[in-house]
C-alpha cells in the first residue's frame, strides 16, 4: 500500500474551501485565506506536538505543507499572488508562534464538514508519519474528531486509510 503523503487542507480545489469562499465578500477573501492558512498551520503543529516530542520528520512535513499553500489549486498561487506577495505571506506563516486553539479551529469548522475531514486527515497524516501512534497521539486524534463533530464512520474511514500503511 502506498503511503499517504499529501495535504488535503492545502488542496482547496477539492476540500470544499472554494465553496465556503464564494460566500465571503470579495474584498475579504485574501484575509480569509490567510486566516485559513493560520488554522491549517495550527492543526499541523498541534499534531506534531501531540506525542510531546517534535521530530525533524514531522516539522519538515509541516514546512512541505506550507509550501503547498503556494501551489496552483491552493491558497496563494501565481498569478493571483505576485512573487513578492507570496514571499511576504510565506514569511508571515513560518513566523507563527501563537497557535490557534483546537476549540477555535473546531468553531471555524463547525459548519464546514468537508474541510473538517481535511483537517482530520492532515492531523492523521502527521501523527502516522513516523510509523507509530503513541497513546497521546491517539488521544489527540480522538479529541479532535469529537471537537470537529466527525461521525464515527468518517473518523474510522480516515483512520483506517492510515492504519493500512503502518
Amino acid at each position: 500500500m502506498k503511503p499517504i503523503k499529501e495535504s488535503m487542507i492545502a488542496d482547496i480545489s477539492r476540500n470544499g474551501y472554494l465553496g465556503v469562499e464564494r460566500k465571503i465578500p470579495q474584498e475579504e477573501r485574501k484575509e480569509a485565506r490567510k486566516r485559513y492558512a493560520n488554522l491549517a498551520i495550527s492543526i499541523w503543529l498541534h499534531a506534531v506536538a501531540s506525542d510531546n516530542y517534535q521530530k525533524v520528520l514531522e516539522r519538515k512535513k509541516v514546512l512541505d505543507f506550507i509550501k503547498l499553500l503556494f501551489q496552483e489549486g491552493s491558497l496563494f498561487p501565481e498569478p493571483e499572488y505576485s512573487d513578492s506577495d507570496q514571499k511576504k505571506i510565506l514569511m508571515e506563516l513560518v513566523a507563527i508562534t501563537d497557535l490557534i486553539s483546537l476549540d477555535a479551529i473546531a468553531e471555524y469548522l463547525s459548519d464546514k464538514k468537508e474541510i473538517a475531514l481535511a483537517f482530520f486527515h492532515d492531523a492523521c497524516l502527521i501523527v502516522f508519519l513516523d510509523g507509530r501512534v503513541v497513546s497521546t497521539e491517539n488521544d489527540f486524534l480522538e479529541s479532535i474528531a469529537g471537537k470537529f463533530a466527525l461521525s464515527k464512520m468518517d473518523k474510522e474511514k480516515i483512520l483506517e486509510q492510515f492504519r493500512k500503511n503502518l
